[in-house]
């Protein structure tokens, strides 16, 4: 009987305190591993952890895939205990906030469109 297993194979913590995740989206056949895709999801600073699972979770179930295990959530919690600081958390607020405000000043996304004028167009 084949049975669907998703499992946490990799965590990684990038320079920007961004917790990036990849699980293994296994086939196992009589004990055997017969297939392996890959899914992956990031946790900013301060993002909410088990948030972040359930949202993996629905997508999977949207793909027929088997839900996480949870062995190793509690380890993801741990490291974004670790190393989601207060410093670091308002450090990667401040910035994500002063990139959105460039955003809008310059048109970014959630700006009304802007059409070119006949001028921009001859250049």
């Amino acid at each position: 009987m084949i049975e669907k297993k998703t499992i946490v194979d990799q965590i990684e913590v990038a320079r920007s305190g961004f917790i990036q995740i990849r699980f293994g989206l296994l086939l196992i056949d009589d004990g055997q591993e017969i297939d392996c895709k890959w899914h992956r999801t990031s946790i900013e600073p301060g993002g909410d952890v088990d948030a972040q699972i359930a949202a993996v979770n629905a997508h999977l179930a949207q793909m027929g895939k088997a839900a996480v295990d949870t062995d190793r959530i509690e380890g993801i919690k741990n490291i974004a205990a670790t190393v989601h600081t207060p410093e670091l958390v308002d450090q990667y607020r401040k910035a994500r906030d002063a990139a959105l405000s460039v955003d809008d000043e310059l048109g970014g996304p959630g700006a009304p469109a802007r059409t070119a004028s006949p001028q921009d167009r001859r250049r």
